[in-house]
């Protein structure tokens, strides 16, 4: 966890923790009003609201950081593959190591999707959707867009993490939420994500919330569900996918990703032992130092092999396949894993595909 989640969080605590949280709820003033400012001209009709192309899905979060979107995301898209779609995925591309080069999202993605779902990515989303239909597309699903209002969408989708639905209840600085809870209200569906690993009843709760709220369409329950185990060789290949087994002694946990707490726990979840949690931050890019320092500080730990996310992994291999080019790995080793997870949507799923596959049409239809 980074110093500022500890901070929001309430686990850091003295004198300074507390004098930091006081500033950055002052911060958290501008940013409403800012919010508010945003919010209002797309309102009112002052900013303009684009039509898209083509049918656009958007999902989207209320909190920043982690909330399992993206295997929601590719889940939508193999559904609406299914449906005959040309699908195309727009992205904002955050974090890639170099204009023109994917990011681990985008990587990931193009990874489990293949070449015939379409991979837009760029800053300006409503230039991405024209993109996508020159190139054959006919629906395209919008990563990361419910605060993105200036391209027009038939389907909002917000996804609430089941493990922290409302954000700590402030806006950012101060918390997690990046507009207020009550802004659900745009949306036409919401699914909660992570409910295998949050406590019973918390779907209920939160729909409970969203009731409160005033959003009245489908919610969904959905789970992440762990779908292979493959290992990464010391030059970056990739094994074939293995039984996701964790009886053969402790493991390290790494991830750099949004909510790395619920990677861990996941692994927990398979009945994995865990010796070390080493987490950096969303998007970090590898390098050699980071694999040989979480390599030692495993061993030291008592582990036996250390496993990561899919995310995680695309990077990794990269990096060992670009050492192979200066004479491969020399350093000490322990077996690498990439544990791969796949979206799965429960109770009311079937009425959130209804209303996306309703407000979408089949690829047949102009």
């Amino acid at each position: 966890m980074g110093r500022w989640k500890e901070i929001v969080t309430g686990r850091r605590r003295g004198l300074g923790a507390g004098l930091a949280r006081a500033g950055l709820g002052v911060v958290s003033v501008g940013y409403r009003l800012g919010q508010a400012v945003h919010g209002g001209l797309y309102g009112l009709g002052l900013r303009r609201i684009h039509e898209p192309p083509l049918p656009v899905v958007s999902v989207g979060n209320l909190v920043a950081g982690g909330t399992g979107k993206t295997p929601l995301v590719e889940a939508l898209a193999r559904d609406l593959r299914g449906l005959g779609h040309r699908v195309a995925i727009l992205s904002r591309g955050y974090g890639a190591p170099a204009p023109g080069q994917d990011n681990d999202e985008v990587a990931l993605l193009r990874e489990n999707l293949g070449p015939d779902v379409l991979q837009v990515v760029g800053a300006d989303r409503v230039a991405s959707a024209h993109r996508a239909k020159e190139q054959g597309a006919s629906v395209a699903v919008l990563d990361d867009g419910f605060q993105h209002r200036r391209l027009g969408r038939s389907v909002d989708l917000v996804v609430v993490d089941g493990l922290c639905p409302w954000g700590l209840g402030r806006l950012l600085p101060r918390g997690m939420l990046r507009e207020p809870a009550s802004a659900v209200r745009r949306a036409h569906a919401v699914v909660v994500t992570r409910v295998e690993q949050a406590p019973t009843g918390t779907y209920e709760e939160v729909s409970r919330e969203l009731e409160r709220l005033g959003f009245r369409g489908p919610i969904a329950s959905c789970a992440t569900r762990p779908s292979a185990l493959r290992a990464i060789a010391r030059d970056g290949s990739l094994a074939e996918p293995g039984e996701i087994v964790f009886g053969d002694g402790p493991v390290a946990a790494l991830s750099a990703v949004g909510n790395p707490d619920a990677f861990a726990e996941t692994v927990r979840s398979l009945g994995a032992a865990i010796a070390l949690e080493r987490g950096f931050a969303d998007h970090h890019r590898y390098c050699r130092n980071d694999l040989q320092s979480v390599v030692a500080d495993a061993k030291r730990a008592g582990a036996t092999r250390i496993i990561t996310t899919q995310k995680d992994g695309v990077k990794l291999r990269e990096v060992l396949r670009s050492l192979v080019e200066e004479g491969g790995w020399d350093g000490d080793w322990l077996p690498l894993e990439e544990l791969r997870i796949a979206a799965e949507l429960r109770d009311g799923g079937d009425a959130v595909l209804d209303l996306v596959h309703e407000r979408v049409g089949s690829a047949d239809e102009p």
